[in-house]
């Protein structure tokens, strides 16, 4: 046990000296780019069955961009604020009659603060990290249904967490390029209306209810991220 207590500590010495000849910058500014495996979009979230409630429409394939200042405390921890925004959308059968095809889709704002700890096995050129934190979420639905659009009535402000792994390649002293893996699964209520109770689809007019219309949006993808970070 002795043995393997000095193991360890050797090993984090080892890597805080590494990273010692990097981290004498204490602040990185990142661009990224995100792609975003699924999210869905909860259709019936009030209805009185559970089956129904879990009725919902999968939207894969977002794709997402975003800005992330960090902060290194030590050798070891670093603080980060990332925010994003992310849009996706996609066709599909309305919920009401599968003679129509409507474009479900939805706009996105994550904030999340994260804490970062450098895994020991860092070199000076590849760094890698580990982290997770907290997530506030808000953002909008949308749906095209001929000349018909959504317009938002109330949207809440989702909270969740989330938890990464990644690494930096220092391409220069100051310059890495920067690549993670995110998982998160926020889920938030929106709701909406149609902005006319008049729609053409397809050369042919319809009258539509304006009631407002609940959902629920869940983001419960996989998140891989690939971006250029500045360090100073």
């Amino acid at each position: 046990m002795k043995r393997i207590t000095i193991i360890i500590l050797f090993a984090f010495s080892f890597s805080n000296n590494l990273l010692g000849q990097y981290n004498g910058y204490d602040f990185a500014l990142s661009a990224n780019y995100s792609y975003n495996t699924t999210a869905k979009i909860f259709l019936t979230p009030d209805a009185e069955h559970i089956l129904d409630q879990n009725n919902y429409f999968e939207l894969e394939g977002i794709n997402s961009y975003s800005f992330e200042l960090r902060y290194r405390l030590n050798e070891s921890i670093i603080f980060g604020l990332a925010a994003e925004y992310m849009k996706g959308s996609g066709k599909g059968n309305n919920l009401n009659s599968t003679l129509f095809v409507v474009k479900d889709g939805f706009e996105l704002i994550p904030i999340e603060l994260s804490i970062f700890y450098f895994l020991p096995f860092s070199t000076e050129d590849f760094k890698f990290f580990m982290g997770g934190g907290l997530g506030v979420y808000t953002g909008k639905r949308t749906r095209e249904f001929g000349t018909a659009k959504f317009i938002d009535v109330n949207s809440d402000v989702g909270y969740g967490i989330q938890v990464e792994v990644g690494m930096d390649y220092m391409i220069l002293s100051n310059i890495s390029v920067r690549g993670e893996l995110r998982f998160r699964d926020p889920d938030f209520r929106i709701t909406n209306k149609y902005d006319t109770n008049i729609v053409v689809y397809e050369g042919r007019t319809f009258t539509i209810n304006q009631s407002e219309i609940p959902s629920k949006l869940n983001l419960d993808g996989i998140t891989f991220r690939l971006g250029f970070a500045f360090h100073w």
